[in-house]
């Protein structure tokens, strides 16, 4: 007969129960059997509480383990079939190789009564697939890089997983509210180099989820990249709310997979970043080559894309869309002819490269003069005796407008050098917060020239100022410290990344940059030395009196902790002596 494949997540959950825990139903053991099908009454080893739910290969009790104290879960086979055995125990003894915070513990593996079990860790929570709604977009995903994490251990140990997708993660809520991921049910898993027990005429895993390869039945060409490939397909679910393909039958699921690109993810989340998008494309690309080469990567990814760092990830140009599109229409082009259909696309890409490239550059050099435009407004505006700068403001803000107004009519060749010129202006209108959206899509569409290098980090740094004042708000040391280290780890530690990668562009002033960037990077002293250089060339540059002023405020601050009262005031002096000369100038 042949053998069903399971999830330990229950397909229907069972009854919660209205008795304490410890018994499994009022009465004799006998009773207890009766009214739940624990197959094992009177056993020593393990007491049952109650059915937690039926999968697709049997039984899954929560009981109490009687030797250790401890609520287990314990999963038993309702077949007798051998191959269905073989799995069952190549399951535990696959998950229980792993030794993974997020992946589900197996204790021990046995029979009973006749009837083969898994004692397990008792995840007390649900399938990510039933808790994935109340979630925000950055919860999702935090799983997901902790799954691909888990994953990553099992791949370490030479297994592949073949079956991973939101019914397979169970998600555990902690005390404080922290979400915690574990990956269960490794039955379908395989040994990299090993055979894998397959139904024959079938394809292992789940059509929603599976990749190309596996719908193909291409056992030997499954390595860990196929397990890559659904991970993005699960994080593709949980962001747009259904898997990359739907189909009526798990076939024509199978058959989307191979044959089918996935619909663009913004196309059904359109408020999912362009970032997040591009990882898990990447992830569903149906050539193992061009997917994350492996689940850590992927984890690292998620890592960078949390910390609002740059991603290593492109969205696919040109030449990749028009291959894609040549794919999928393999028959239109072996009747148009081989030769001429690439010499056409040559020709095609060559012409549209240098048409993109000639309108880009003049963009840019136009929405560039605008930006200066905007600086020189407001300079002069904070240049002049105490006045109204709204009018100032007016217009660079009618400046600005009209670069978005050329931005759609352009359309998205003018996307970089737009949102590039955008991020500028609302630096020097001190609105950071949309600064950094700005400059953070111009990066995101590889428009990545040093000037929005050098902004973006400028951005993040003042973001890191601001925050880093409102700790003084937090009351509790602990969320206190909690909070400086996530700002370290978000805001200043990516500045100084964008500011190195913008080295070298201020050249009527090196000294700045270089400034800003040690005082990042916590060399004070070297910071002190460039910011007065910057200000003996360029004295009406009143920031760097600020940053003067900071930088022996912070000399001061770590003085006082130290007990060296008297050398805090002499820097407190000094950084007051800064913040007037940077009054005096502005």
């Amino acid at each position: 007969m042949p053998c069903p494949t399971g999830a330990p997540a229950p397909d229907r959950p069972a009854a919660p129960p209205t008795r304490p825990p410890g018994a499994c139903a009022d009465g004799p053991p006998e009773a207890a059997a009766e009214e739940t099908g624990w197959p094992a009454p009177g056993w020593a080893l393990y007491r049952c509480e109650r059915l937690l739910g039926v999968g697709g290969m049997g039984r899954v009790y929560l009981a109490w383990d009687t030797r250790l104290n401890r609520r287990v879960a314990v999963k038993f086979l309702s077949s007798d079939d051998p191959e269905c055995v073989q799995r069952f125990f190549r399951e535990a003894r696959a998950q229980a190789r792993i030794d993974h915070p997020h992946v589900g513990k197996v204790y021990e593996v046995g029979e009973v009564h006749g009837r083969p079990y898994i004692a397990m860790q008792y995840i007390e929570g649900q399938t990510l697939s039933a808790t994935a709604a109340g979630m925000s977009l950055e919860q999702k995903v935090l799983i997901i890089r902790q799954a691909a994490e888990a994953v990553h251990a099992a791949h370490r140990m030479g297994l592949i997983h073949r079956d991973i997708k939101p019914a397979n993660i169970m998600v555990e809520t902690n005390e404080d509210g922290t979400l915690i991921p574990f990956v269960v049910d490794f039955g379908l898993v395989r040994e990299m180099g090993g055979e894998a027990l397959t139904v024959s005429g079938t394809s292992l895993g789940t059509p929603a989820f599976v990749s190309p390869e596996q719908a193909l039945g291409q056992a030997g060409t499954v390595d860990r990249r196929a397990d890559v490939y659904s991970l993005g397909a699960t994080l593709y679910a949980l962001l747009a709310g259904r898997p990359p393909f739907e189909a009526a039958t798990p076939i024509e699921a199978l058959l989307q997979a191979i044959n089918k690109e996935p619909d663009s993810l913004r196309l059904h989340a359109p408020a999912v970043p362009v970032d997040l998008e591009c990882v898990v494309m990447k992830c569903l690309e149906k050539d193992p080559r061009r997917r994350y080469d492996s689940a850590r990567a992927l984890a690292d990814e998620l890592d960078r894309f949390l910390n609002g760092e740059p991603i290593q990830a492109r969205p696919p140009g040109l030449v990749e869309r028009i291959g894609k599109r040549l794919r999928k229409h393999k028959a239109v082009v072996a009747v148009a002819g081989t030769a001429l259909v690439a010499t056409t696309v040559l020709l095609a890409l060559w012409w549209q490269a240098r048409r993109d490239a000639a309108e880009q550059a003049e963009l840019a050099q136009r929405f560039g003069q605008r930006v200066e435009q905007v600086e020189g407004v407001l300079w002069r505006a904070q240049s002049l005796d105490l006045h109204d700068i709204r009018p100032a403001r007016a217009m660079v803000r009618r400046i600005m407008q009209s670069i978005e107004a050329e931005m759609r009519e352009r359309g998205s060749v003018a996307l970089g050098p737009g949102h590039s010129a955008l991020g500028r202006g609302y630096l020097a209108l001190h609105d950071f917060d949309r600064a950094r959206e700005h400059l953070a899509r111009a990066w995101s569409m590889d428009y990545r020239t040093p000037e929005v290098a050098f902004a973006l980090g400028s951005t993040l740094g003042q973001i890191y100022f601001r925050e880093e004042q409102a700790l003084n708000k937090i009351q509790g040391k602990t969320q206190r410290e909690a909070r400086r280290d996530e700002i370290v780890r978000t805001l200043r530690k990516p500045a100084c990344r964008y500011l190195r990668a913008g080295a070298g562009l201020n050249r009527d002033c090196p000294e700045w940059p270089e400034a800003i960037l040690a005082f990042y990077e916590g060399r004070l002293q070297d910071a002190l030395d460039n910011a007065k250089k910057a200000f003996r060339r360029l004295p009406w540059l009143y920031e760097a009196k600020v940053l003067e002023g900071r930088i022996w405020r912070e000399t001061g601050t770590g003085h006082r902790i130290a007990g060296r009262y008297s050398e805090a005031m002499a820097a407190y002096r000094r950084a007051a002596t800064a913040y007037e000369a940077a009054i005096r100038v502005a």
